[in-house]
């Protein structure tokens, strides 16, 4: 383990986020290395297969932005019900206000024309906020299968 820690030393030297950082790779690479034991490599082997995973500056990158991109995802679940139910509760108020708007005054064809406006908007933006759902949901499930 010690060859892991001067390992991370070098790769992550002169990176800003270094504290934060250097112990989620160390536990993510011991992961790793016991992943390579079970699979039945040496202890040598397993280093090696380990070191090799994150030889790179682009591996170390790549983990940062899956971190990157979690944080972002567990965001955007905190908002995900909100936004929902504010767009149903907008799609049951708005157009019902419009509706009710059209046979009470007289500017009928205008208070149509933003009933119809108004229900598309809503629609499209619950379709935004699912499809930036599953965006997020199939991003993380890809990143997951190209790990060991």
């Amino acid at each position: 383990m010690e060859r892991f820690d001067t390992f991370l030393d070098t790769i992550l030297d002169g990176e800003k986020d270094k504290d934060l950082l250097k112990p989620i790779f160390m536990e993510q690479m011991v992961r790793d290395y016991k992943y390579y034991r079970k699979k039945g490599y040496g202890d040598q082997e397993a280093a090696d297969q380990t070191l090799y995973y994150f030889g790179t500056r682009e591996a170390v990158r790549k983990k940062r932005d899956d971190f990157e991109l979690q944080d972002e995802h567990k965001k955007f679940l905190e908002w995900y019900p909100k936004l929902i139910r504010g767009g149903l509760a907008c799609i049951a108020v708005i157009p019902l206000l419009f509706l009710f708007l059209i046979f009470t005054l007289e500017a009928k064809l205008r208070f149509l024309v933003l009933w119809i406006v108004s229900i598309i908007i809503i629609a499209v933006f619950l379709i935004l906020v699912d499809y930036k759902h599953y965006q997020y949901k199939d991003l993380l499930e890809k990143r997951e299968d190209n790990r060991p």
